[in-house]
């Protein structure tokens, strides 16, 4: 039994690793960004899960994958890690917010990061979901819960976790536990 334990394992692991390849494989390198950061409020990635990649949300991909119609708002970032919580992959859309901002189009933005990560992360694939808002103030928190405004990828729905700019990834990644 010990044995037929360590073989699943073994295999769970090699499905978690070719999982987060496909992503890699799908992600153009012009996309790749090395830091979170945008209009004077940024996320500090130290301690997030790795292997990791970070794309930015910049108009070339709208381009690049016209099937998917993101020409409208979108949010900045879309961090996907491999092998987090026993899973295969971690998606976490993020939008960042130096100055005011309002929480139906912070909504908007990230939904079309969960469809960007739709595209990008193979079907079968096991995951963790965490939309992520890091704002210059902390204020608005109440408003995603009140507004019960959610993300949804694969569906599942969740809150966006907001976190103050200059915090690292790791703290909403926390929260959503």
């Amino acid at each position: 039994m010990t044995g037929q334990k360590s073989m699943d394992a073994a295999n769970n692991s090699k499905k978690r690793d070719r999982c987060f390849e496909q992503v890699e494989a799908k992600v153009r390198s012009r996309w790749i960004a090395s830091e979170c950061e945008e209009r004077g409020c940024s996320i500090a990635l130290d301690n997030a899960p790795t292997p990791f990649v970070l794309i930015r949300m910049h108009r070339s991909i709208a381009v690049d994958i016209e099937t998917l119609d993101l020409d409208g708002p979108r949010c900045d970032y879309v961090y996907i890690a491999g092998r987090y919580r026993k899973k295969d992959v971690l998606i976490a859309p993020i939008e960042l917010k130096g100055g005011g901002y309002k929480t139906s189009k912070v909504v908007e933005q990230l939904r079309a990061g969960a469809k960007f990560a739709e595209w990008v992360v193979p079907s079968g694939c096991s995951f963790v979901f965490v939309p992520a808002v890091a704002a210059s103030d902390n204020r608005r928190r109440y408003f995603f819960h009140q507004l019960r405004h959610g993300v949804a990828f694969r569906g599942v729905k969740r809150l966006p976790e907001l976190i103050l700019c200059g915090e690292r990834l790791q703290t909403a990644l926390a929260r959503a536990q």
